[in-house]
């Protein structure tokens, strides 16, 4: 079966535009909107807590520039979080 190259589904059946999950969880509602579609204890569940950790603690991705480690090295995992963050909520 051939997918249009234009079309931003990947493995799986989207039903939803991850790019309109993006929007809403870079607003200043982000957090809102996690703990409606999540229950408390989803939430405080440690690896989707690791997850969501740059959306709940909306100063982690607001940045979004690079962060220094103690060593000097230069991380860029702030945006590469916030994508994995969408991409789990949009799963959900």
């Amino acid at each position: 079966m051939l997918v249009p190259p234009h079309l931003p589904f990947f493995i799986g059946n989207d039903i939803c535009r991850v790019t309109r999950f993006r929007r809403i969880l870079k607003g200043r509602l982000g957090p809102q909107f996690v703990r409606r579609i999540l229950r408390t204890e989803e939430i405080q569940h440690e690896r989707t807590a690791s997850i969501l950790r740059c959306i709940i603690d909306k100063r982690v991705y607001e940045s979004q520039t690079p962060r220094t480690s103690q060593e000097g090295l230069v991380s860029s995992r702030g945006p590469v979080d916030f994508a994995r963050a969408v991409e789990f909520m949009a799963g959900r």
